[in-house]
């Protein structure tokens, strides 16, 4: 279990993370910092209080979506606002902890937070594989229309689910 999750900083221990997917650990490594750098996507990381190495990482950032590609009835026909959730990877040190489902806890709670101020529509994730798709519709989330692989939870969703 992670001891916090806080903003991405340069002297976090990323060189010995490796979640087993390469692209996600030289993400992590390589381009995260830049990419935070530039403005583009804030990258979180769970870390123990014990321990100098990151346990987790999500990536976020806000966007649109076409309305078109939510199965919904009541949305207007241009794109609704969203929170994306890029990335989120666990070491595989650390898998089947928790870890993973804190991180996306944690980025759902910013979206409800940050909805309260400027209003979303609902929090869209990229699943890199199937295995992940599956974690997330566990989860609630739903595909939309247009990928299967890429899946959402409106934000009232997030709110019902927090009341109960």
């Amino acid at each position: 279990m992670a001891d916090r999750i806080e903003l991405l900083n340069h002297q976090d221990g990323r060189t010995h993370f490796d979640c087993g997917n390469h692209a996600l650990n030289v993400f992590l490594r390589d381009h995260a910092g830049q990419q935070q750098r530039r403005g583009v996507g804030k990258t979180y990381v769970a870390q123990r209080d014990d321990l100098p190495d990151i346990l987790g990482f999500v990536t976020i950032s806000v966007g649109q979506v076409a309305s078109e590609a939510l199965p919904s009835a009541h949305l207007p026909r241009y794109p609704v606002p969203i929170l994306r959730v890029g990335r989120l990877a666990v070491d595989s040190r650390y898998q089947k902890q928790g870890i993973g489902q804190n991180l996306l806890s944690f980025a759902l709670n910013l979206a409800i937070e940050f909805s309260e101020r400027v209003d979303l529509y609902a929090v869209i994730v990229d699943a890199k594989c199937e295995n992940a798709a599956h974690f997330y519709q566990r989860l609630g989330f739903t595909p939309t229309l247009d990928n299967p692989m890429c899946l959402y939870i409106s934000i009232s969703q997030l709110i019902r689910a927090r009341s109960t």
